[in-house]
């Protein structure tokens, strides 16, 4: 059982929000730092909802013994939030690379490139797609790049790409909306494609490439149409030019290439970026380094899908301050739910309750998020 007390709001999301914490798992066990990810609920309505945390909580626990997928470790639900305990983090992919400060090699960037293609075959592995890869989604360790690992997080979107009760790869059917950022998606998702491993790895391609060009990408921050209008008469060879290596631009279109049900060539791939690096290659990231070419984010670059919320088409199942419980107009937060389809298990709250450790009490806080008129927050 798990005791946590939290305070500082370290993250806003289209979804959910993420504070600094500390977590007691018992009397003897020291003190230790962690995000506590907080996600509105309703208590009695399980029949019509699929929650996202406790999804994001189920693909964590199915996914932990990646050394790239952060820790989870303690889970629990009051009538109004659910709670998820994780691993402490640093900064974003996006955030780092925006800081005027710093830089990254070219064996930074392959690094990169082969740790998220490492985790990613592991992710896949398992039946699981991501569908939200982003630099805001890529984080670094508490300790920041000095510890060379990057994390992929955010797994509150992800789906199996495999059917559960056929054990068959899904067929590829039209979306009711798209999934992820328009400026990171692919061109099957602006489509409203079913998502599947090569929508993923196409999003990592745009990933890289936006790092080696400044964090400048030819469609901006714009609409979901003008986005896709650009970005489809965009190929990796005109993307990387001749400026860059170009088994970058070669990623991104071997990627587009790749049929619905294609398993990727990962071990191909991992290959072919580590031989950009030659002997300098190294798994981990090494600010360090010193051995260019250096890639910088341009000073007037515009946050490119930095602190938008991957919800374009998406409808929260309760909204509007009316049908809100708690009703602090600062803090209201709708009510979200994925579909049936998206489950990683019939029973993901079994794999996670029997994955992790259970809150002892509701997470406290000096945070007043709970109007006073409201019956008092308990853990069910």
């Amino acid at each position: 059982m798990a005791e946590i007390h939290y305070d500082r709001l370290l993250a806003r999301g289209g979804f959910g929000r993420v504070y600094s914490g500390i977590m007691k798992l018992d009397d003897k066990a020291p003190s230790k730092d962690i995000a506590l990810k907080r996600v509105r609920h309703v208590a009695g309505a399980e029949s019509r909802l699929c929650p996202l945390l406790r999804h994001e909580a189920c693909a964590l626990v199915l996914l932990k013994e990646h050394p790239n997928i952060p820790k989870v470790y303690a889970f629990g639900a009051s009538q109004y939030y659910e709670y998820l305990a994780m691993q402490r983090l640093g900064m974003t992919l996006h955030e780092y690379f925006e800081d005027a400060k710093q830089q990254l090699t070219l064996c930074n960037v392959v690094s990169i490139a082969y740790q998220m293609l490492d985790v990613l075959e592991y992710v896949h592995s398992r039946g699981i797609v991501h569908c939200d890869i982003s630099p805001s989604n890529m984080m670094f360790d508490v300790h920041g790049p000095s510890a060379g690992i990057i994390y992929l997080i955010d797994f509150g979107l992800c789906r199996s790409y495999i059917d559960q009760s056929t054990g068959q790869h899904r067929p590829d059917e039209l979306m009711t909306c798209r999934r992820g950022n328009a400026t990171w998606i692919s061109l099957n998702g602006h489509n409203l494609r079913t998502p599947s491993r090569r929508d993923d790895l196409e999003s990592l391609a745009y990933v890289l490439i936006w790092l080696l060009r400044g964090g400048v990408l030819p469609w901006g921050d714009g609409k979901s149409a003008d986005v896709y209008r650009i970005k489809s008469q965009c190929s990796g060879a005109q993307l990387c030019e001749s400026r860059w290596p170009p088994v970058f631009g070669e990623f991104l279109d071997y990627c587009r290439s790749l049929k619905y049900k294609e398993t990727p060539s990962y071990a191909f791939w991992k290959h072919k970026f580590a031989d950009v690096a030659g002997q300098g290659f190294t798994v981990h990231v090494n600010p360090q380094d010193s051995k260019g070419p250096f890639f910088r984010c341009a000073q007037s670059n515009p946050k490119l899908g930095a602190d938008r919320a991957s919800d374009g088409g998406w409808e929260p199942f309760m909204g509007g301050r009316c049908f809100y419980i708690p009703c602090r107009e600062e803090s209201h937060e709708s009510v979200w739910s994925l579909s049936p389809k998206d489950l990683l298990r019939q029973d993901e709250l079994h794999v996670v309750v029997t994955g992790v450790a259970r809150l002892r009490h509701v997470p406290e806080s000096k945070i007043g998020y709970i109007d006073e008129s409201c019956p008092q927050e308990e853990l069910l």
